[in-house]
């Protein structure tokens, strides 16, 4: 995979944590949904601290219509040890 460059500082990023867990959301009528669990990577400018996620696995771990759904959710949060990033999609 070829390195995030900040496009304020014209820095190479830096790998800041491997396989954290990402949860995907729709937008439905009442807010959001979640509806994939996904690992990827954090990535960290050294100079203006600017962050990414990138380098999402080919496949989510799982997904809301999955038996193993709730577990996986309960196993990244506790695997995690913080809040698992939401991102939205419109």
């Amino acid at each position: 995979m070829t390195r995030p460059v900040c496009v304020e500082c014209k820095l190479f990023m830096k790998p800041h944590k491997n396989g954290e867990y990402v949860i995907e959301a729709a937008k439905v009528e009442s807010g959001w949904d979640y509806y994939k669990l996904w690992m990827a990577d954090r990535w960290i400018c050294p100079e203006c601290d600017h962050q990414i996620i990138a380098g999402f696995g080919m496949n989510p771990i799982s997904i809301r219509h999955k038996e193993d759904w709730i577990e996986q959710l309960k196993s990244a949060r506790n695997a995690q040890g913080y809040p698992i990033i939401v991102i939205k999609d419109r």
